[in-house]
């Protein structure tokens, strides 16, 4: 009895500690997606106080009619699959076509939440301080509003959601497959992703790493087969060289646009005066040996507490590497001036 009670003891002394983490963790994660929500209803609040119907939703407007709900959900508009979309619009429709718009903005809210809550409630490997960050980075990005409350755009936030599922450290087949699906569905770029998934199971040969390439993989044959099939691809032909160039131009804004209206010529100088600075500091080690650099992490960040050790020769190659990042800058301020 007495050898019961020591083994039961210290279970029952961790079950507050579990309660108090599990509240914790519940209430920032509801704090998080009402935060986001406030913000997402302060960036748009003419949609949210007087909702409308966008012009390019009565593609859909017009299947729904014609053909009903099935057909106007599963039909290919403007070149490719927009299923978040075309539900959204059709289903809107079937309730009440009177009540379209007020329907599609809270449908419209629903898919942002649910993208909030794919990042935060599923077990991962970043820490929650890091989802709820990225939660804010959907909010908070300096770029034009439209996407907030408008259905049209519901795609955009499905289109993240084969990268979200990156983040899960458990399969959750239940949930991964459907995600997969739709965001393959929600547009070519989504359906793009079996890139990176195949990338990942080559180098880690997981099981559901191999599954996400292959959903992705069969949504981006069907989406490029509605494309080409399309009047659009006579007008905006598939170039991978330019789509590859313009997929870093828009990194580039968007790491600039938190920086507006910062002269980016004058950044890049100071970038390059930085790594001037800091090249010499690393040549120049306060000892005869190599610079020892420690790197700790947390519990749940991606890494380990590990040491480098960086030789004269890795030292040298530190600012050629910085300085290719800082071409890059320089390249984007360059085809910005010749672009204005």
């Amino acid at each position: 009895m007495l050898r019961l009670d020591r083994r039961i003891s210290p279970i029952l002394r961790r079950v507050p500690d579990v309660n108090q983490r599990l509240t914790r963790r519940t209430g920032l994660v509801i704090g998080t997606v009402a935060f986001a929500l406030a913000v997402w209803f302060l960036r748009r609040p003419d949609q949210l106080l007087h909702p409308y119907v966008w012009v390019e939703e009565n593609q859909i407007l017009n299947m729904y009619q014609t053909h009903g709900l099935i057909q106007s959900v599963l039909s290919p508009y403007m070149g490719y699959f927009l299923w978040p979309t075309s539900f959204t619009v059709g289903f809107a429709a079937a309730v009440s076509f009177l009540h379209v718009p007020e329907i599609d903005y809270w449908l419209s809210t629903a898919w942002f939440v649910a993208t909030a809550c794919l990042i935060l409630l599923p077990e991962s490997s970043l820490a929650l301080r890091w989802r709820i960050g990225m939660v804010g980075l959907l909010v908070l990005a300096p770029m034009n509003p439209e996407v907030y409350g408008i259905a049209l755009y519901s795609f955009w936030w499905t289109t993240l959601w084969p990268l979200i599922s990156l983040m899960w450290s458990k399969d959750y087949w239940w949930l991964r497959i459907p995600v997969l699906i739709i965001g393959g569905m929600s547009s070519l770029a989504g359906a793009a992703l079996f890139v990176p998934y195949a990338l990942l199971f080559a180098l880690s040969r997981r099981r559901r790493d191999l599954v996400g390439a292959a959903i992705l993989g069969l949504t981006f044959v069907v989406q490029a087969i509605a494309y080409i099939r399309s009047s659009r691809a006579g007008q905006v032909p598939i170039h991978p060289w330019r789509i590859t160039q313009q997929e870093l131009r828009n990194f580039a804004d968007y790491a600039l646009a938190w920086l507006r209206p910062t002269n980016t010529d004058f950044l890049a100088f100071a970038g390059a005066c930085f790594l001037l600075c800091s090249s010499g500091w690393w040549r120049t080690p306060p000892y005869g040996g190599a610079r020892p650099i420690r790197m700790r992490s947390s519990r749940s960040s991606p890494g380990s507490s590990l040491s480098v050790f960086f030789h004269p020769w890795r030292r040298r190659c530190f600012p050629i590497r910085s300085l290719r990042a800082l071409a890059t800058i320089s390249f984007r301020s360059s085809f910005s001036a010749g672009s204005s």
